[in-house]
């Protein structure tokens, strides 16, 4: 990615949330995501520390959609699922909040890898 993004400013870009000062659960969410690597990060090794980037922009979307779905299904473990198992998906979706419009809904959004 030309233009690499760490994920807390991937969640400012997505949520306009500085995780540092005003939501840190939110980052460690987020991390939680890359630990089960559903969101696909490179890493480059620095002085100190390794820095952690978005592979691509399409991981925005991924990680967008994890944690809006994450508001949800508090477990990582069943959005992971709906992202992995379209059989899954289609039965969680059955159960998916009344205002959530086809149009506006990360469900459609949702590839299977």
């Amino acid at each position: 990615m030309n233009n690499q993004i760490t994920i807390p400013q991937a969640i400012k870009k997505l949520f306009d949330i500085e995780v540092s000062k005003e939501s840190p659960y939110l980052k460690d969410k987020a991390n939680s995501f890359v630990r089960n690597k559903l969101i696909k990060v490179v890493t480059e090794q620095k002085v100190q520390r390794k820095s952690v980037y978005l592979k691509d922009s399409q991981q925005l979307d991924v990680l967008y959609n994890a944690l809006l779905l994450n508001a949800f299904y508090p477990d990582p473990k069943h959005v992971q699922q709906i992202f992995n198992n379209e059989q899954y998906r289609i039965e969680m979706q059955k159960h998916k909040i009344p205002f959530w419009s086809e149009k506006q809904s990360c469900w459609t959004n949702i590839n299977i890898k």
